[in-house]
């Protein structure tokens, strides 16, 4: 019975106090590695399993790192991008409202500009009609009234009142 106190003490309960000292340092030390001395049973096995099935987590753990890196750039570059379409959008925005002046001077201009243009082109038909008014009225009414036919330059009438002293 003793034998197999030691057989049992040697070969199970040894191994697996290592197994859980290499388990314990590896929480601290992030690593882990077999201890030694460890026979071909089922606690290498075990401690084998547990070394395989740490290192796939710390490889799940370094592509979880690379993933956040990736998505914090994607991140930083939509928001980026949302900054410079904020910023075109003011400028679609001031362009537009640039526009729209442009577009409110312009109709200004034009209502401005059609009741200019009509009495700018009727003004050699009214110093006309001012001029044959005058002959008429200085001809039957006012004797006193003399036009210098001669002295009228285009689009101006000139009249002057001369007074004999009659009046």
């Amino acid at each position: 019975m003793l034998w197999i106190g030691i057989l049992l003490q040697k070969e199970v309960l040894l191994p697996l106090k290592y197994l859980d000292r290499a388990i314990s340092a590896s929480r601290d030390t992030g690593e882990f590695a077999i201890p030694h001395g460890l026979s071909d049973n089922e606690i290498r096995f075990l401690a084998a399993t547990f070394q395989a099935v740490f290192d796939r987590r710390q490889q799940a753990e370094a592509q979880l790192r690379k993933s956040e890196a990736r998505e914090r750039a994607k991140s930083q570059e939509l928001e980026r991008a949302i900054d410079n379409l904020k910023k075109l959008q003011l400028q679609l925005i001031q362009t537009e409202k640039m526009s729209s002046l442009v577009q409110l001077v312009a109709g200004v201009a034009h209502e401005i500009n059609n009741p200019v243009s009509f009495i700018h082109g009727n003004l050699v038909h009214a110093q006309d009609y001012i001029r044959d008014l005058a002959l008429e009225e200085s001809k039957s009414k006012h004797p006193q009234i003399e036009i210098h036919l001669e002295s009228i330059a285009p689009k101006q009438v000139r009249v002057r009142i001369v007074d004999n002293g009659t009046g």
